[in-house]
């Protein structure tokens, strides 16, 4: 569930995102499951936010207090995030280009 899904796998997954954030490694999947299902619906809890944007900076990237919010229903709103040089791209780019090794 977005946004947590994207950000999770753009930051390396679960355990990158469990040991940034100093969580169980059960915690980012359970930020990826619905309400239902015992999980947060795609939200990250408040409290991780800062430890994600500076795990982020790490590594090039830049996530933004707007990128944690829930996706728009009405519009097609992509998660996007902000590169050292300053250019914006979105968030499943970002990632492509991390897995390429660029």
């Amino acid at each position: 569930m977005e946004p947590a899904s994207t950000i999770v796998g753009m930051l390396g997954g679960p355990a990158a995102v469990a040991r940034a954030t100093g969580t169980a490694l059960t915690a980012p999947y359970r930020w990826q499951y619905p309400r239902a299902k015992g999980g947060t619906g795609g939200l990250i809890p408040q409290r991780h936010h800062r430890a994600l944007i500076e795990f982020a900076r790490a590594q090039g990237l830049v996530l933004n207090a707007a990128d944690f919010l829930p996706r728009c229903e009405e519009e097609a709103c992509v998660p996007s995030c902000s590169l050292h040089d300053g250019s914006r791209t979105d968030i499943a780019s970002a990632t492509r280009r991390r897995e390429e090794g660029a």
